[in-house]
């Protein structure tokens, strides 16, 4: 947390949404709560996405699948000459 706190943000997201009501024609503010249930949908979905990949990646790393299927291709790699990896 920085030294000005949570409240200097919650200022400034009152005065965007106050912006765009007063000077956006198109946004009414009966379509607020629908636009902030969107975006709470969206950034759910995201962070699922990310923790799914988290957890997918530390599975992959504890259970060693990585480094065998290096061992299993390497032979394969090596014999075609390739210096890519070395």
């Amino acid at each position: 947390m920085d030294r000005y706190g949570d409240g200097g943000r919650a200022i400034a997201s009152v005065a965007a949404l106050l912006v765009s009501l007063v000077f956006y024609r198109g946004f009414h503010w009966t379509a607020t709560l629908a636009v902030i249930a969107d975006g709470l949908r969206s950034a759910g979905a995201i962070m699922l996405i990310v923790a799914t990949a988290l957890v997918f990646g530390h599975w992959m790393t504890e259970s060693g699948v990585p480094a065998r299927l290096v061992t299993w291709t390497w032979p394969i790699i090596s014999r075609r000459g390739s210096s890519c990896w070395r």
